[in-house]
């Protein structure tokens, strides 16, 4: 994908130096509308589209 071979965004570098997990990222993505770049959502876009629902339930 050619998403993971761009070089991090101001965003995403604060993000991943932080080293959140996947759970962490989906659940502060879910409550402050993303967070994340969307050059960042790109790679994370297949697990979003599985987990996203637990998160609302």
């Amino acid at each position: 994908m050619n998403c993971k071979k761009k070089p991090l965004g101001k965003q995403s570098h604060r993000e991943t130096s932080k080293e959140y997990s996947l759970d962490q990222l989906l659940a502060k993505s879910s409550k402050d509308d993303f967070v994340l770049s969307d050059e960042d959502k790109c790679w994370l876009n297949g697990s979003l589209v599985e987990r996203k629902p637990k998160i609302n339930q």
